[in-house]
């Protein structure tokens, strides 16, 4: 009986801590001038993306160092607010950081600013040639 939960005390103190690593290792990140692309390359390969210029939101958390993760949608909320909440919440998703259920996520990056900035500055760039080709059009 009380083997299972000390393994679970385990896991819970030291085991997460070594398979996001593991995790970390076989996930790959890439910027293109379009696209945001994110590919997990373990069990299965899962691949998320977003194009740049339909990114509404964009938030930098940085760490320490130089370290951070950008976040391309609002982080999921840690406990449920209503009961509709309760039943549509995937319940690993506020506990796994490289989940890209919800879109991709560039978790641990090193030099955080600088692709921060990249991104940024894409996403502007995009804005103004879509600006520039509507007013074209007309």
């Amino acid at each position: 009986m009380g083997i299972p939960l000390v393994a679970m005390g385990q896991y819970l103190i030291w085991g997460r801590f070594h398979y996001a690593a593991w995790k970390k290792k076989r996930t790959y990140y890439a910027v293109t001038d379009r696209h945001v692309i994110v590919v997990h390359n373990y069990r299965e390969r899962k691949v998320a993306s977003a194009e740049i210029s339909a990114l509404q939101v964009l938030l930098k958390e940085k760490y320490s160092g130089d370290i951070g993760t950008i976040r391309f949608f609002p982080p999921p909320p840690l406990a449920p607010r209503t009961w509709s909440e309760m039943w549509t919440l995937d319940r690993n998703e506020p506990w796994d950081p490289l989940s890209i259920k919800r879109g991709p996520v560039l978790e641990d990056v090193e030099n955080v600013d600088a692709v921060y900035q990249l991104i940024s500055a894409l996403r502007a760039k995009t804005t103004e040639v879509e600006v520039a080709r509507i007013l074209r059009d007309r």
